[in-house]
């Protein structure tokens, strides 16, 4: 995963944290996953295959106005970008 942010971070230009809630996801998702041991490896490919669809978007040039637009928001502050699933949240912060 620190991979894939420190792309996403060089792609964007801001430095990318991503911060799952770890305990909460596990009391919320746990009774869907019979072996523990799958439980973080799953939601580190899920936030690997959102840093990647994010690249994807940030480097498809069809984007370009949405992308200005979207930089332009970032410019001289942090941004924060909630991914909720079923109420389940995870934290994405970028800042300057």
């Amino acid at each position: 995963m620190a991979l894939k942010t420190k792309a996403l971070t060089t792609t964007l230009g801001y430095p990318i944290v991503l911060d799952p809630e770890w305990s909460m996801l596990w009391e919320s998702l746990k009774p869907s996953y019979p072996d523990p041991s799958t439980f973080i490896p799953t939601i580190s490919n899920t936030l690997i295959a959102w840093c990647d669809c994010f690249t994807s978007w940030l480097e498809n040039e069809d984007n370009e106005e949405a992308i200005e637009k979207f930089l332009d928001g970032l410019k001289g502050g942090n941004c924060r970008i909630y991914l909720e699933v079923n109420g389940l949240m995870i934290l994405i912060e970028m800042s300057e």
